[in-house]
């Protein structure tokens, strides 16, 4: 039985899943209605239902092979090789919107140069992302779209895959976001908690992200480790 679940960083309902050898999948019903949604998972069950009886052959040929089964694929061979586990979360979210835009069900020997646009339009439309986050996602893609090829399923990328090409990085007229010594120091006057206020002048001191304060350990007197982006390791001089 298939059953409809909310995916996140999605607004589309999916429909979960086991497939022939057992193993739990899903795709994306592509419609943020449940009603609409839960037609789609009772057409499907009713699809397979046909199949499993023979009253409808299941096709062998290469469109077979749709984008949530690709997508699967790709993540189990990256986690099987030992990737970062949050280059793989990274991946993971790049390929949701992917499927969110083009469809699951969609053969990957379907996507051309069409696709590029509608992914682009789905991006600063549906989800408006920045550019950065629209070229973070476009990188996850591209991996993707090369690993189809390196693997055998595609002979050849379906479409190039350009930041430029979508969209821009640089804005002259967005203003540089930075604090200036004296307005930093007008956000440590309002903090009441000593720790916090302690934690957050180490991490302006020595530049650390958001996700390394936690992980800031006093290793020597003088040194101080932080784990960083890609779970590596960074020691930092303790500041006086």
């Amino acid at each position: 039985m298939a059953e409809l679940l909310k995916q996140k960083n999605s607004p589309y309902w999916y429909i979960r899943y086991t497939d022939d050898i057992g193993k739990r999948r899903k795709f994306s019903s592509k419609t943020k209605n449940k009603s609409m949604a839960l037609k789609i998972k009772n057409d499907y069950e009713a699809q397979e239902m046909a199949i499993k009886h023979g009253i409808v052959e299941k096709k062998k040929k290469k469109s077979d092979i749709s984008l949530n089964n690709a997508i699967n694929d790709f993540l189990d061979d990256k986690k099987i090789s030992g990737l970062a586990i949050g280059t793989i979360k990274n991946y993971r979210l790049a390929l949701v919107n992917l499927q969110d835009a083009l469809g699951s069900l969609t053969s990957i020997y379907k996507i051309g140069p069409t696709d590029r646009p509608v992914i682009r339009r789905y991006f600063r439309k549906t989800l408006r992302l920045n550019p950065q986050g629209t070229n973070i996602r476009l990188r996850s893609i591209k991996v993707f779209m090369r690993w189809l090829v390196k693997n055998g399923f595609l002979d050849k990328v379906p479409f190039e895959i350009d930041r430029d090409t979508f969209i821009k990085i640089k804005d002259v007229d967005k203003k540089p976001r930075f604090l200036m010594p004296g307005e930093f120091e007008k956000v440590m006057d309002e903090f009441v908690n000593d720790n916090m206020k302690a934690y957050c002048r180490l991490a302006f001191r020595l530049g650390l992200r958001l996700g390394e304060i936690p992980t800031a350990k006093l290793i020597t007197p003088k040194r101080l480790r932080v784990i960083g982006k890609g779970d590596k390791d960074r020691t930092l001089p303790f500041p006086e």
